[in-house]
C-alpha cells in the first residue's frame, strides 16, 4: 500500500501509463474528429453560397434576356408598321410569327388608319408638296398682317377682391400686426 501512495508500485505505474495513452489517443481523435467537422463546414458553407450566387445570376441573366427579348419583339413590329406605312401598296400587318393580344391588334389597326402614306405618282406628290407650301405661307401671313387670337392678359386679384371672396367663403381674416 506504502508503493500506491508514493505512485511507485509497478502495476499501478504500467496500467496509469495505459490510461494516460488512451486519454491522449482519445483526445487526439476528438480533435482531429473537431478539425474534419469544421473544415467541412466551411467547405459546405462556400459551395452553398457559390450556389446562391450562381442561381441569383442565372435568375438575373434570364429577367434580362426576357426584357430584352420582349423589347427587340415590340421594335420589331413598330419597324414592320413604320416601314409598311412608308411604301406604298404594303400590307400594314403583315403575317408575322408574333402573337398579339386582342388590345395589341386593335391598337395597331387605330395606328394604320392615321398614318401617312407616300404616294405613288411623282405629280400626285408635288401636287400634295404645293398644298402643303401654301398652307405654310397662308399661316405664316396670317401671323405677320393679323395674328393668332391669343388668351387675355389676366391679372391678379386685388386686395379687397381677395377679402370678399374670403368673406363669402365664411373664412375669417386675422391681421398680423407687425
Amino acid at each position: 500500500m506504502k508503493m500506491l501512495g508514493e505512485d511507485t508500485h509497478p502495476e499501478y505505474i504500467a496500467q496509469k501509463k495505459r490510461i494516460d495513452e488512451r486519454l491522449e489517443e482519445k483526445v487526439r481523435l476528438a480533435d482531429a474528429q473537431y478539425r474534419h467537422a469544421m473544415e467541412s463546414l466551411h467547405i459546405s458553407t462556400k459551395v452553398n453560397r457559390a450556389q446562391v450566387h450562381s442561381q441569383y445570376f442565372q435568375h438575373t441573366r434570364q429577367l434580362r434576356e426576357d426584357a430584352l427579348y420582349n423589347c427587340s419583339k415590340l421594335w420589331y413590329v413598330i419597324q414592320r408598321e413604320r416601314r409598311a406605312a412608308l411604301v406604298p401598296g404594303k400590307n400594314v400587318f403583315p403575317s408575322v410569327s408574333l402573337r398579339l393580344r386582342p388590345h395589341e391588334l386593335a391598337d395597331m389597326i387605330a395606328f394604320a388608319e392615321y398614318t401617312f402614306r407616300i404616294p405613288d405618282r411623282q405629280s400626285t406628290r408635288a401636287k400634295q408638296r404645293m398644298q402643303y407650301n401654301w398652307e405654310v405661307t397662308m399661316l405664316l401671313g396670317i401671323r405677320q398682317h393679323i395674328g393668332f387670337p391669343a388668351a387675355p392678359d389676366v391679372d391678379g386679384a386685388t386686395e379687397d377682391e381677395k377679402s370678399e371672396d374670403l368673406e363669402t367663403l365664411g373664412v375669417t381674416v386675422c391681421a398680423h400686426v407687425a
